[in-house]
């Protein structure tokens, strides 16, 4: 009787571990996964040859993870994205960020003052901007940027373009190779060759003008925030019609709010490390 027990018991044990051992090998493999959507490989086959996956394989843990919410596709390319449960929990970024909203907050108000237009504060994280907090204009007729607006579309419009422009060169070179940009309206840039000199010639010139890219009749205006642990930018948004005939007034504001910006951050760190 002992012996059957003993024999039970062992099987049972098996059977654990054996379940233990597949459970802790798909979460390893869709760690990587998430890996290889968090660094550009968006697609099954790139994920496969990064990871040494079957494409089998690959598709079966994207479609439990799309499930779980984990994972996004999108239906015009195709592509996998981190998924909406991700943004949830990393994106609640208004507190793990307070600290640049707070030294930011005063100079948004300046511009809003200015303008009466939508300002904005982003952050970059694995190449996906973040909305931290937004001014909206004051008018009926305004833009709006969410985050999900630039979903595996952040190198286009203003804002995107500043982000993308203080990565590396290297970074960036490699990126620009991997994603596709489908054109969101007549003025979307998606031309590699026309994108490349144009974001190093933002980060040179240090703002970034665009109009139409992301939608037609909006005007986009965007400066980087330096001396932050991530890509920053502070941006105006607005109709066209009502923003391009100050749009060198509106340019040495904004340039001058986000120096502001960064030197504020750049003395708040100094003090801490005291």
């Amino acid at each position: 009787m002992k012996k059957q027990q003993d024999i039970s018991q062992t099987q049972e044990y098996s059977q654990k571990d054996t379940h233990y051992y597949y459970s802790n090998n798909s979460l390893e493999r869709v760690s990587k996964i998430l890996l290889c959507l968090s660094n550009g490989f968006n697609t099954s086959s790139d994920i496969a040859r990064k990871c040494n996956y079957s494409i089998s394989t690959v598709h079966r843990l994207l479609n439990v993870m799309k499930g779980l919410n984990l994972a996004s596709r999108d239906s015009f390319t195709h592509k996998y994205y981190l998924g909406p449960l991700l943004v949830q929990i990393s994106y609640n970024q208004a507190e793990a960020h307070r600290f640049l909203v707070i030294n930011a907050f005063q100079e948004m108000m300046r511009l809003f003052e200015i303008t009466g237009e939508t300002i904005n504060l982003n952050i970059m994280i694995h190449f996906h901007p973040i909305l931290l907090h937004s001014i909206s204009s004051k008018h009926e007729l305004r833009i709006v940027e969410r985050d999900q607006d630039f979903h595996g579309l952040f190198a286009m419009g203003a804002t995107g373009k500043v982000l993308f422009s203080q990565l590396s060169d290297d970074i960036i070179c490699e990126v620009l190779l991997k994603i596709e940009m489908p054109p969101i309206t007549d003025k979307s840039i998606i031309d590699r060759n026309v994108l490349l000199p144009q974001l190093l010639s933002i980060r040179k010139q240090g703002y970034a003008v665009t109009y139409g890219e992301r939608v037609s009749g909006g005007m986009g205006l965007s400066a980087p925030i330096e001396n932050y642990k991530f890509p920053a930018a502070l941006s105006i948004l607005a109709p066209e019609i009502r923003l391009k005939h100050r749009k060198e007034e509106i340019v040495k504001e904004i340039k001058r709010s986000a120096r502001r910006i960064s030197q504020n951050i750049s003395h708040d760190f100094q003090d801490i490390r005291v």
